[in-house]
């Protein structure tokens, strides 16, 4: 098996808000340390914009619920205002959604740029020292 070479930019392309396509699946990429070794890749599922006028922006789903067909009902997820101690349905499964201000670039990947964060990390990881070093927060966040 041969991967054919990429060249690989220093930072990051996130898909523009405006090209996110509902059902799509793309990809968070983040790191849990300060050297940038150690990454997470979430799988999301882009569901739409401002589905609740509470909390606008982009929708995430996470894949495992979007799969198993649960979809966003804003009634289903939040205790209704005429009630503050109605209790939302119980689900059959955690479902998770991401809600990411809509800026002109989103904060997700399509697969193949996903990819080149995972490959510039593997070139970091060939010169690592091995210390894991946890991401340094700055004081009041």
């Amino acid at each position: 098996m041969h991967f054919v070479g990429r060249e690989l930019k220093s930072y990051g392309e996130f898909v523009k808000a405006a090209d996110l396509v509902v059902g799509q699946v793309y990809f968070r990429v983040s790191f849990v340390d300060d050297d940038t070794v150690v990454p997470e890749l979430v799988p999301l599922v882009f569901v739409g914009r401002n589905l609740d006028a509470e909390d606008a922006g982009l929708y995430f789903q996470d894949i495992d619920s979007f799969l198993a067909g649960d979809r966003y009902d804003a009634a289903e997820w939040r205790s209704s205002e005429s009630d503050a101690t109605a209790t939302p349905p119980p689900l059959a499964r955690e479902c998770r959604f991401d809600v990411a201000p809509e800026r002109e670039y989103s904060s997700v990947f399509e697969y193949e740029k996903a990819l080149d964060q995972l490959l510039a990390c593997s070139l970091r990881r060939k010169v690592w020292d091995g210390r894991l070093r946890p991401l340094k927060v700055p004081p009041g966040e």
